[in-house]
């Protein structure tokens, strides 16, 4: 007899709970078990159904702990509340599934433990990111589901986005060096660096320069082994453009792409960077695209859309651009060749050193665009951004310096 286990992660609305709920008893689990946040207040359900609350950042730890209890189980389905079709194995799969639900058989849990929650920017990849840390040598068979229906347009981009996670047979380094000025980030940063490490192309370094956080930081990023990941932490805080011109005498690749520590790379990032590079005209010191939006809110991520950058070809459309210029990958020659990333004595150089760099590097060559888009952007009311509209006409007072 097989013992099925079978754990729903609810994602509203709720009545598609009992949807789910149709299809799995077909399959006569032997339990079912349905976690959810201190958050989200669920109706009655019913009583073969087991609830389990868990904290966002502890669900990989709490599904460990489920599964590993109980010991007669020898397969389980875990699955997202939603899905009515599904997929359904026999014993000599090891592993089986895609972005929307995964099945366990032949303890596979045992050799891949389920991952920590805090390398995904949302739940909605956390099945996907699975299945892309199993070892090479798991049978892993990635199946797709038939279209679950209509769904709410944030909750469809995230299902687009954990979709192209892949378990890449090996991993190729592209000629890229990350380069991420982090300080009080603690919540986000192993997020952005964790979305460097997934796809078939891979930077040759991702360089951290933590800006002397005063948060668990340091404790945090402690934890990191990884071959291509270097951390350095400074002494003293001194602004975004200081701890990014730290971090340049560590760079030999030929190009550096700069990322934010509350934002994000799709997983095809480095493969789609890697079509752009060879497009990308020797004199020019700036490639970028376009932005894909979020804003962030009570620990959830909604949709806002592709911000579409367009090109530019003068320091005047530069300071008319309506929202920041990126993803930024620069030629690492150019940026070196200006002196890095200007420090302006206005508001002791914490501002708008993004438009400071670029506006320096349009004298080295014009700037390539390209209509590609795997760069993240995280919006919240603490980013210094959107704090600071008002200095914008003060900054371009000093940016004339610069001339």
């Amino acid at each position: 007899m097989n013992h099925l286990l079978v754990v729903i992660l609810y994602r509203p609305p709720f009545h598609t709970v009992f949807t789910t709920l149709a299809s799995i008893r077909t399959l006569r689990p032997e339990s079912i078990w349905l976690i959810h946040s201190s958050s989200e207040t669920l109706p009655s359900l019913p009583d073969d159904v087991h609830l389990l609350e868990v904290k966002p950042e502890e669900l990989g730890k709490q599904l460990n702990t489920l599964i590993h209890s109980r010991q007669k189980v020898d397969s389980a389905l875990v699955l997202f509340s939603g899905v009515h079709t599904l997929i359904h194995k026999d014993t000599s799969v090891m592993v089986s599934g895609n972005e929307e639900q995964v099945w366990l058989q032949n303890q596979a849990w045992t050799r891949s433990p389920i991952p920590e929650t805090r390398y995904i920017p949302f739940k909605e990849a956390f099945l996907a990111y699975w299945l892309n840390q199993l070892p090479k040598d798991m049978p892993f068979q990635p199946l797709k589901a038939p279209s679950q229906g209509r769904m709410p347009i944030t909750e469809h981009a995230k299902l687009e986005f954990a979709g192209t996670y892949e378990q890449p047979n090996e991993q190729l380094t592209s000629p890229v060096t990350v380069l991420i000025a982090h300080y009080n980030h603690v919540n986000t940063v192993d997020a952005a660096i964790a979305s460097c490490l997934v796809g078939r192309f891979v930077p040759e370094q991702i360089l951290v320069i933590d800006d002397a956080s005063t948060d668990s930081s340091k404790e945090r990023l402690a934890t990191w082994e990884h071959p291509t990941l270097h951390i350095h932490f400074l002494k003293q805080n001194g602004g975004k453009a200081r701890a990014l011109n730290a971090g340049l005498p560590y760079i030999h690749s030929p190009f550096i792409l700069e990322l934010d520590p509350d934002d994000w790379l799709d997983p095809d990032a480095f493969t789609k960077m890697r079509e752009s590079i060879l497009s990308w005209p020797e004199q020019s010191p700036l490639l970028y695209g376009n932005f894909r939006r979020w804003n962030s809110a009570k620990h959830e991520l909604q949709y806002k859309g592709i911000a579409k950058g367009r090109p530019i070809y003068s320091k005047a459309e530069l300071l008319a651009y309506r929202h920041p210029l990126g993803p930024r990958l620069y030629r690492t020659s150019s940026l070196k060749k200006i002196g890095g990333f200007p420090e302006l004595n206005y508001a002791d150089g914490r501002l708008y050193e993004d438009v400071a760099v670029m506006y320096k590097l349009l004298e080295e060559g014009p700037f390539h665009y390209v209509d590609q888009t795997f760069y993240n952007v995280r919006n919240h009311q603490d980013s210094i951004t959107q704090k600071n509209h008002a200095k914008w006409n003060g900054f371009l007072t000093h940016l004339k310096d610069l001339d």
